[in-house]
């Protein structure tokens, strides 16, 4: 039974658990950029349920709570069904008019490894995520210069993001 396990996708690949799963994030000592280039969606504010695009029927939701963090920031938490809370700073770097999420964990030991996420929003109340693949980028050198520009030149294909769930937005929780 695989209860839990797709969810948690996303919370083990960045708290680095990444390696056990079928597809693994890619994770990096930095950032897309040293600090956002993109601001901030206030309409990404607030809280949202989640489940993973590929989960089984009695797959319970997740909570996803997006606050202002430091300026143009997310501070985020991704609460599990009977789990812990795992908090992340989410910022975006501006790829030729593409947000791409720089999402890094925030542990009492430190900080965790960044990973890179893509966010859509078909209808104010649903927002996709996506997050790239260790496949997508196994063969760029470990630089920021070199991971920007691969990032940048695949920010639009298909190869580069895999499907990690759809939210919908609580109503009445801000």
């Amino acid at each position: 039974m695989r209860a839990h396990a797709t969810t948690a996708r996303w919370a083990r690949c960045l708290a680095l658990v990444g390696a056990m799963l079928p597809v693994a994030c890619y994770q990096s000592d930095f950032p897309l950029d040293p600090e956002p280039t993109a601001d901030l969606e206030v309409g990404l504010l607030g809280t949202w349920r989640c489940l993973p695009l590929d989960a089984d029927g009695d797959e319970p939701p997740a909570t996803l709570i997006l606050a202002r963090g430091r300026p143009r920031a997310y501070a985020v938490s991704w609460l599990e069904e009977g789990g812990a809370t795992a908090r992340y700073e989410a910022f975006g770097s501006s790829l030729d008019g593409v947000t791409v999420w720089n999402v890094q964990e925030q542990k009492d030991t430190g900080d965790g490894r960044w990973v890179f996420a893509r966010h859509t929003l078909p209808r104010p109340s649903v927002l996709h995520l996506q997050l790239v693949p260790e496949r997508a980028l196994e063969d760029v050198p470990r630089t920021r210069a070199a991971l920007r520009d691969a990032v940048g030149r695949l920010r639009t294909s298909d190869s580069l993001l895999q499907d990690f769930c759809v939210c919908a937005r609580v109503k009445g929780a801000s």
